[in-house]
């Protein structure tokens, strides 16, 4: 049995033992476990939600019980985030508070869930822009010789975030990516790189 089975079988059976006066910090822990990990998610969503409930979670509320958070707690949380973390952050924090004691309340360790009314407050949204036809011109004949370029030009050329391209790997280009830079007309100026990648 796995350690979520295990633990989860020991929730069911009443050998381990949470109640209201659980603190956050142990009950985060037992939802990672349980609720979090054992669903179909990624290793990077599961490293996403420990870091921000350690970071920032759990060093504001971590020590208090279960029952003793209010929703002036997390609203206060969530204001002290907003003033140095950018809106998305805020929005996945806002997520896995309203998650966690959502099922806190519905294993009945809480009668009144505190983030059931929990909104986001103002935070700055990132702006972005175009490149310009400058920049582009720069951007393309920089990569022709920088040891990044090819990385460059995948984020250009196919229109993907940077973790998207740094992920890639030669088998995902037969298929979508590959139809996508033919289309652009950029595969032979990329196929043109010396890059121990395409060997």
């Amino acid at each position: 049995m796995t350690t979520s089975g295990v633990v989860e079988a020991e929730l069911k059976a009443g050998t381990r033992t949470l109640n209201s006066k659980t603190t956050v910090k142990r009950w985060s822990k037992e939802w990672l476990e349980v609720y979090v990990v054992t669903r179909d998610i990624t290793k990077k969503s599961a490293r996403m939600y420990k870091e921000k409930l350690d970071k920032h979670i759990l060093p504001a509320i971590g020590a208090m019980r279960l029952a003793d958070v209010r929703d002036t707690h997390l609203r206060r949380l969530l204001n002290d985030c907003a003033k140095t973390l950018s809106w998305s952050t805020v929005q996945k924090i806002r997520i896995i508070i309203r998650s966690m004691f959502r099922q806190a309340r519905v294993s009945r360790l809480i009668t009144y869930d505190p983030a059931e009314t929990l909104e986001l407050p103002k935070a700055p949204k990132g702006k972005r822009r175009s490149i310009t036809e400058y920049e582009r011109e720069h951007i393309l004949a920089v990569a022709e010789t920088h040891r990044a370029g090819l990385y460059v030009l995948m984020i250009l050329y196919c229109g993907i975030r940077p973790n998207e391209a740094a992920a890639l790997q030669w088998k995902a280009f037969p298929g979508f990516l590959m139809r996508r830079l033919r289309r652009r007309g950029v595969f032979e100026k990329i196929m043109r790189l010396d890059c121990p990648f395409w060997r």
